[in-house]
């Protein structure tokens, strides 16, 4: 048995290629899948592929030894592109499309593109025009460009299809740019006018609003509050109210207990956990007054403590806010 790499590999692709008039080519392969373990990664990928073409020409008699194949090349770990590439024609064939099997077919046994005539055996001036213009269409053609490229009746020069070609890649990336460009502006327009469609800015000054009814609050569920004009009417209050309890609730994830609240219309434009403790920036609108409450909420998990900062607009409602608060943390 042949153990020279290049010599079994020569001798496996000739098996895959005229298998069909060798007669014992399938016990040849087999013989080299038992050994799969000496072998290197070249020759297993050439088994792998010599196998599968004699599998589409002697199907009943190479069956048995390609499912051999699959097994030890599937398992083959020492190898990724040996693995891969079983894996992937092993998923094509066990398909039941058929059209996935004669794709297969057609990738192993598709024709092959035989070189009539290599370039060094060219003519030798023809050969040197060539390289000269080696990065243009002058290998395709296999002749000089002033013999396909006319302008005006003057042939073109090299150093002009190279000017050419930069001008239109410079063009290419203008529009490039300038597309990029109406498709950001287009978006942006779209966004600003969603924003103001859906969303009415609150009164940022105090009110001295005087607040004698006893009714509880009700609070505005199309009240919309972004995070900078949160923020921007944070820093304008100053914290009327700092309430602090202890935490008797059994919910620790920010985002379950930001869903209780915005169920209860006091909506989030922040959130988030530092170690044990849970910290949301909360905004609320009474739906008659438009009084606007602010929240930095802070529960310790720890601790089992909860300390809420309430800013408001309004402060006469403060104490009516800060009960039903209270009664809301209550139900966490």
């Amino acid at each position: 048995m042949v153990e020279e790499s290049n010599a079994v590999m020569g001798i496996i692709t000739m098996i895959g290629e005229y298998g069909d008039i060798i007669s014992d080519g399938p016990y040849i392969l087999e013989e080299v899948i038992n050994s799969w373990s000496k072998k290197d990664e070249r020759v297993k990928n050439q088994l792998l592929v010599s196998t599968l073409k004699l599998f589409f020409k002697r199907p009943k008699e190479v069956k048995p030894i390609l499912g051999k194949l699959f097994k030890v090349s599937c398992e083959d770990a020492l190898h990724p592109d040996v693995h891969d590439r079983a894996i992937f024609f092993y998923r094509l064939l066990s398909s039941n499309r058929g059209a996935n099997i004669e794709r297969c077919k057609k990738i192993l046994l598709s024709g092959s593109t035989y070189v009539e005539q290599f370039v060094e055996e060219l003519d030798g001036f023809e050969v040197d025009r060539l390289f000269e213009e080696f990065d243009s269409l002058t290998v395709i053609y296999q002749e000089g460009s002033e013999r396909f490229l006319k302008t005006n009746g003057n042939f073109l020069e090299e150093s002009n299809i190279q000017e050419q070609r930069k001008k239109a890649e410079e063009e290419e990336e203008y529009y490039r740019k300038k597309r990029e460009e109406e498709i950001r502006a287009a978006y942006e327009q779209e966004e600003e006018a969603n924003r103001q469609a859906s969303y009415t800015a609150p009164s940022v000054q105090v009110s001295p609003f005087n607040n004698g009814s006893t009714a509880p609050l009700q609070f505005n569920p199309a009240a919309l509050l972004d995070p900078p004009t949160f923020e921007r009417t944070w820093r304008n209050l100053t914290i009327v109210k700092k309430y602090v309890t202890n935490y008797n609730g059994s919910a620790n994830d920010p985002h379950q207990i930001d869903q209780f609240f915005h169920g209860k219309q006091i909506k989030s434009v922040a959130k988030g956990a530092s170690g044990t403790n849970l910290r949301f920036f909360l905004y609320a609108q009474e739906t008659h007054s438009a009084a606007l409450f602010l929240v930095e909420l802070i529960i310790n998990l720890q601790q089992r403590q909860v300390t809420a900062n309430i800013k408001s607009t309004h402060d006469n409602y403060i104490p009516q806010f800060e009960s039903a608060f209270a009664s809301i943390i209550q139900q966490l």
